[in-house]
């Protein structure tokens, strides 16, 4: 019986660092976010393994955040929890487990006229973390829609809606400035609503860009890149 060949490994440069290397493939965004049967859709781009590596535990935390945040009855947001939680409970997670408890607090709710509710659970995400995996999301869609990595020259932003206030109008205003003419265009749609993103090159430089990540019709993401003044 002939032995099964190894495929061999494609050379070339990495879309995140720019080094040259063997390359694996790195779905955009993280595979971990879809049940199986996953979409027949997925993103892939090219990756040296030191970098796809290390991006596998803030990949599985953002899950895990994903899971443990979204308010929605979409039936794979469900799937995602169950797994997600399930995950936490092997005894190789005990370091991250602890980790994401660590950053649960008590807190009390009350009424807009000041009346207790009760005490509740509030997680406190690290929003670092999440930023980064939205960035490197980003790099990949950047990638995948240019065919080119994102000049070295230019810097990420990356601003989870979840974090800003919505009292506050002048900055919302802003916001909506930024985005709106890109939310009119009908989103590209992975996974049913598990992800969808919105995307616009800039006329003048079209190597800036400005794009939004939504997660499960609820987690957004608004991220923009321009180059470093």
């Amino acid at each position: 019986m002939k032995k099964k060949q190894k495929r061999q490994q494609k050379f070339g440069k990495c879309v995140y660092c720019g080094k040259l290397a063997n390359l694996t493939v790195d779905h955009i965004p993280p595979k971990n976010l879809f049940s199986q049967p996953r979409p027949n859709n997925l993103i892939t781009v090219p990756s040296c393994q030191k970098c796809n590596s290390a991006a596998s535990k803030d990949d599985e935390y953002f899950r895990l955040v994903m899971a443990t945040s979204i308010n929605t009855n979409i039936s794979e947001s469900t799937k995602l929890r169950d797994k997600a939680l399930r995950a936490l409970e092997k005894p190789n997670k005990k370091g991250f487990q602890k980790a994401f408890l660590n950053r649960i607090k008590e807190v009390e709710l009350y009424t807009p006229t000041g009346l207790f509710i009760c005490n509740t659970a509030l997680y406190n995400a690290d929003f670092e973390r999440l930023n980064k995996v939205a960035s490197r999301i980003v790099r990949g869609l950047y990638f995948y829609h240019r065919k080119v990595s994102i000049p070295k020259r230019h810097i990420i932003n990356v601003i989870p809606f979840q974090t800003l206030n919505p009292d506050d109008k002048e900055l919302m205003n802003k916001i909506s400035k930024v985005v709106s003419h890109i939310l009119i265009k009908t989103p590209i749609i992975i996974g049913d609503d598990v992800f969808k993103y919105w995307h616009g090159f800039n006329d003048d430089e079209q190597d800036c860009s400005i794009w939004v990540l939504q997660f499960y019709n609820y987690f957004e993401f608004i991220v923009i890149v321009k180059r470093k003044i």
